[in-house]
């Protein structure tokens, strides 16, 4: 047997080393209360912020669950903004300088009215109708403007 048998033969693990069980559960804090993570097993994760303690129950507070999903939505609409910005910046450079053709005013006034549906996304009514966590979380952007 050479030196390098040795060593694999030291650094291989044993049988009982590989049958080493994972915890069953794990502490999970909940606003201040601290439970098995078994309790949270279904939850939406996404709205891990939104979770409440009912009980001995975790429930998702759909009206954080709202806000966060507003807050994902604004983040989200940044880049859908940055066309139309840059369309808005040169009208704007150009409508200073020389003034803007008539064609020029529609194509400013369509991208502003652009902007103004991405800045109501978050006010939609639907936002406030869903009544669980997977009805909130199919409003993507995408749905919305549909």
């Amino acid at each position: 047997m050479t030196d390098t048998d040795a060593i694999q033969l030291q650094d291989s693990p044993s049988t009982e080393a590989r049958e080493i069980e994972a915890p069953a559960a794990v502490a999970v804090d909940v606003n201040g209360s601290v439970i098995d993570s078994e309790h949270t097993q279904a939850l939406e994760r996404t709205f891990r912020d939104a979770w409440v303690l009912e009980g001995d129950v975790v429930v998702i507070d759909m009206g954080a669950a709202r806000d966060i999903h507003r807050v994902a939505l604004r983040r989200e609409r940044e880049a859908l903004f940055a066309p139309y910005d840059d369309t808005l910046r040169r009208l704007a450079r150009k409508g200073l300088l020389d003034g803007l053709s008539e064609e020029e005013r529609v194509e400013a006034r369509a991208a502003e009215a652009a902007c103004q549906v991405l800045r109501d996304i978050t006010a939609d009514p639907r936002i406030k109708a869903a009544r669980t966590p997977d009805e909130l979380a199919a409003l993507t952007i995408t749905a919305l403007l549909a």
